[in-house]
């Protein structure tokens, strides 16, 4: 079986001709779905942004390396998870927040 990444799938899809509803198609959806599927983003509700503290932003230091969720993640992967998955209110992010903010985020050197 040929390695697809998550964002190769159209592609596959489409070079392969696989149709919804198919048995290929369910079988690669139950393979591949929770992995690599999530919500859409709903824009209207702010999403949780580690790297903001009040109004100011500050810059991620995306290559650290943290624990989160079980296991080591870049804090690249950490603001992502949370982008997509939380609103910005929520308690998981305002925790995320306080345990990951120091090690992630940084104030970048403004010269002027």
């Amino acid at each position: 079986e040929d390695d697809v990444s998550c964002g190769s799938f159209d592609w596959y899809f489409t070079s392969n001709g696989i149709e919804e509803r198919s048995g290929q198609c369910t079988d690669l959806q139950v393979e591949f779905g929770e992995s690599c599927c999530y919500e859409a983003i709903d824009y209207s509700v702010a999403s949780c942004s580690l790297c903001k503290k009040g109004e100011a932003w500050y810059d991620l230091n995306g290559d650290v390396e943290v624990y989160f969720e079980g296991s080591n993640r870049t804090c690249n992967e950490v603001s992502n998870s949370l982008f997509r998955k939380y609103e910005d209110d929520n308690g998981f992010c305002n925790a995320a927040k306080t345990e990951y903010f120091s090690p992630c985020c940084f104030e970048k050197c403004d010269l002027c």
